[in-house]
């Protein structure tokens, strides 16, 4: 995200940054979130990658770049703008870059409330895998049904659908 951001000709400024720009960082320390607390409070636009509250590792489900966002807006009472899953602006993007059609793609994901609704909230199709953050016996339940639900990506016939 560093090295994205870089790219894009933005130089990282510690002491007066105009954005604060929140994902998931495995090397996150307080001094970190202070920065990025004070930052904030004093008026830097508050970004967040995504609001994944968790990712699926051989662990178990870790926080995701959602819980450490949800921890700075509850430390400076601001909402972040998020430009990730489920909104637009990351899946229009998306579909810009590989060239291809709404109703061509087909959004895979392990989360429903970011990876599904993305693809429900953006008129594609969706396809549920329950590896990770939804579990099979939360499917019955969920509020629109995703197109295609499976235990694992080996159960998906690429032929057929």
């Amino acid at each position: 995200l560093k090295d994205a951001i870089a790219q894009a000709g933005y130089q990282e400024d510690i002491e007066h940054p105009a954005y604060v720009v929140v994902g998931l960082d495995t090397d996150l320390t307080y001094e970190k979130l202070a920065i990025a607390t004070l930052a904030i409070q004093k008026g830097s636009m508050f970004i967040g990658t995504n609001p994944d509250l968790n990712i699926p590792t051989e662990r178990g489900l870790m926080p995701g770049a959602g819980s450490l966002i949800n921890l700075l807006q509850s430390a400076t009472r601001v909402e972040p703008v998020i430009i990730g899953k489920p909104k637009a602006i990351i899946m229009n993007k998306s579909l810009d870059v590989l060239g291809v059609a709404r109703h061509e793609a087909v959004m895979v994901g392990d989360n429903y409330l970011t990876d599904i609704m993305a693809g429900i909230k953006n008129d594609i199709a969706t396809l549920l895998v329950t590896t990770g953050f939804t579990k099979p016996e939360e499917v019955p339940n969920l509020p629109v049904q995703p197109d295609h639900v499976l235990a694992s990506l080996d159960e998906w016939n690429f032929d057929e659908n």
